[in-house]
């Protein structure tokens, strides 16, 4: 039986009784994960946003991102945090219905007025 010059072996055949066949990793070298500000609905570098977390139905800042559970995204300004807050962001993001403490605002009070988001 004579094979067909185009045709390969499948992998099942070249790899019979070994380990099976693994893709190899794709490298990223400056690779840097994104997330969406739920704010302005911008992608920026997740080390330009602050994570905000559910507790107990309350939004939480989590600047260190450890808390556990689905969070939000936000850039550390005052235009994100009042697009978010008036467009009901945080329930849509946390997929529940939450509260805002006054300590969460007090905390975004310090941040500056205007928005770099570029």
């Amino acid at each position: 039986m004579r094979r067909s010059p185009t045709r390969t072996p499948t992998a099942s055949a070249r790899n019979w009784g070994r380990q099976p066949l693994r893709p190899t990793p794709i490298i990223r070298p400056n690779h840097e994960p994104e997330r969406r500000c739920i704010g302005c609905g911008a992608r920026s570098a997740r080390a330009r946003l602050i994570r905000f977390a559910n507790v107990k139905g309350l939004v939480v800042p989590d600047p260190r991102a450890t808390l556990p559970g689905r969070g939000a995204w936000l850039h550390a300004a005052r235009d994100c945090w009042e697009a978010a807050t008036a467009r009901r962001a945080f329930n849509r993001a946390f997929k529940a219905p939450v509260s805002i403490p006054q300590d969460t605002v007090d905390f975004t009070h310090t941040w500056p007025r205007s928005a770099s988001t570029s």
